[in-house]
């Protein structure tokens, strides 16, 4: 056999191999990006993670720079696991490293990686780093022409354009995320509120895309916590979306996931931008908490808090894609008009109950019939479904000639208890403490022979420095509810017990600040009616500061009133 024969079966080898490897177009989803200018590089990750929505859950992991090198963690991954994370997360924190941060965004995309950049950006006219992105100004000076905060605000823009342009020339995408924990209080762009936050958003964005041409971003919206739609600056501004939180174990925060599904979309994908604690990828496939990607936090936060045995489990997990198994992130982009051959099952369970379907997959051929049935937990009952369809006739059937997406709505049935463990005998689950510390107040929660006890050093100085909190409640408006609880304290004090909004203005649904207790146990019934929007996640509160004699709670009951 000759040399050129040899070179030709080779080159058609390689061919084949491609055309196995290679996505056909018709099985991916396409999506259009917010800037219709985006490059095609954009259009391939974007497309890319709406396809594999819901099947899969990317890895991805935060580098730092100061412990050991920036490839601290990913090596600290690869000795324990054999691999990489797909995504890598990066920071424009430092003037002296913006430049490193640029060349190892494009070895990232070059070796198939997924870069994600974050900016801790130093308030205008203060300075750069992670403690002056904390320091306060005035957001409509930033956002005045002509003022020193403005001139200061275009510079930090255009310094770092500048470095996004870079990438742009390379042909890398960037998932541009900053301005992160935004509805949180601790950095400057969410102190002013969310009308202000969404303004100075919408300038980043018409800023970079208009005025320097960045096309290379997918622009990343990332809450703290829970989603809140105040905060949201449209669907013209935001290609992606997502939430986070570090002080939890590896359960997969449903509440949180389909927070931002509520505000975003439920066909959207949605990241768990940062976190302490990998989830539990089982759990999350079990309880269809489908986040299209994690990042861990960097230095102690992956190593203190992930067991060997945990990051083990998540980056061998089928469920879970690292770096060596993404595909040819480009083999997603896709020019010509091709019908989808598939459509996306999109669910959601709002209230206790959860779905079943007929297929397990969250991925079907078009026209597939596909049977759904809400099951209501035990005390709560079914009551609607929306979304693409709507009717109360359960189990229903529908076929899928497009995107399927459904929510079932539950509620409680008469005399159930809305609160989880409100007689204590699980200990302390589902409760939890709010002590100012910063205002000189000093309280211990615990349990006390199958009760809580709140034994309070220092009551502050307002009854709400010292609480005890049960959260996670829903309440519907117009619907009466009777809260009950025991009650008594070491000697004669007072208390304020509060029904309402956990987060933004902590709006009251009821409260009494009129109970009298003492060393004698008493049962406490108030009856209320829920006059505001529905809240599917109320909170009780009782205040117990001011005063120091110690408190014990025990029996608490919320239940809905038959009409």
């Amino acid at each position: 056999m000759d040399k050129l024969t040899i070179i030709s079966l080779i080159l058609l080898i390689m061919f084949f191999s491609t055309s196995v490897i290679a996505v056909e177009p018709t099985k991916i989803i396409r999506t259009e990006p917010i800037n219709s200018e985006a490059s095609k590089e954009v259009r391939a990750v974007l497309n890319y993670l709406h396809t594999i929505n819901g099947d899969k859950m990317l890895s991805g992991q935060m580098e730092s720079t100061w412990v050991d090198g920036p490839n601290y963690e990913l090596e600290y991954i690869n000795k324990h696991t054999g691999k990489q994370p797909a995504i890598r997360g990066l920071d424009f924190i430092h003037e002296k490293d913006n430049q490193n941060v640029v060349n190892r965004a494009i070895e990232w995309w070059q070796k198939g990686g997924i870069p994600t950049i974050m900016w801790h950006w130093g308030a205008p006219t203060i300075g750069e780093g992670y403690e002056n992105s904390k320091k306060e100004i005035n957001i409509d000076q930033v956002l005045t022409e002509g003022t020193k905060e403005y001139k200061a605000m275009i510079s930090d823009l255009d310094r770092i354009a500048n470095y996004l342009k870079q990438l742009k020339n390379a042909n890398v995408p960037i998932i541009w995320r900053p301005m992160h924990e935004h509805n949180g209080s601790w950095f400057w762009w969410s102190k002013g509120g969310p009308e202000k936050f969404n303004k100075l958003w919408r300038f980043m964005y018409n800023y970079f895309t208009e005025e320097k041409g960045l096309n290379n971003l997918i622009w990343f919206l990332g809450f703290a916590g829970n989603a809140d739609k105040d905060w949201y600056p449209g669907d013209k501004y935001v290609d992606l979306s997502g939430a986070d939180t570090y002080n939890v174990d590896s359960k997969p925060q449903k509440k949180m996931y389909n927070s931002v599904r509520d505000v975003v979309g439920l066909g959207e994908p949605v990241a768990y931008h940062e976190c302490g604690v990998m989830p539990d990828p089982e759990l999350s496939k079990k309880d269809n908490i489908d986040w299209i990607w994690f990042m861990t936090w960097h230095s102690d936060w992956l190593i203190d808090n992930n067991s060997i045995e945990h990051l083990k489990k998540v980056y061998n997990s089928e469920y879970v894609i690292t770096l060596s198994e993404l595909p040819n992130i480009m083999d997603y982009y896709i020019t010509e008009k091709v019908e989808t051959k598939i459509a996306k099952i999109y669910t959601m369970a709002k209230g206790n109950g959860k779905i079943k379907s007929s297929t397990n997959n969250t991925t079907v051929d078009k026209r597939t019939e596909v049977c759904f049935e809400a099951v209501a937990n035990k005390g709560f009952e079914f009551t609607k479904w929306s979304g693409n369809i709507s009717g109360q006739q359960n189990p229903i059937k529908i076929n899928a000639n497009d995107d399927i997406k459904i929510i079932a709505h539950f509620k409680a049935a008469a005399n159930t208890n809305l609160l989880s463990n409100g007689d204590f005998s699980d200990g302390l689950t589902g409760w939890s403490s709010y002590i100012f510390e910063n205002e000189g107040a000093k309280a211990e929660l615990k349990t006390d022979k199958g009760k809580a006890k709140i034994n309070i050093q220092n009551p502050g100085k307002e009854k709400y420095h010292v609480q005890l909190i049960h959260s996670n409640i829903k309440l519907e408006k117009g619907i009466k509810y009777n809260l009950t609880f025991d009650i008594y304290s070491d000697s004669e004090r007072k208390l304020f017990v509060k029904v309402g909004e956990q987060g933004g203005d902590y709006l009251m649904y009821f409260g009494d600040d009129s109970i009298e207790i003492s060393h004698n146990k008493k049962t406490i019934k108030r009856t209320f009616t829920m006059e505001e929007a529905d809240d599917p996640d109320a909170r009780i509160e009782f205040n117990v500061g001011l005063e120091k004699p110690n408190v014990y709670i025990d029996n608490v009951s919320l239940k809905r009133v038959e009409n």
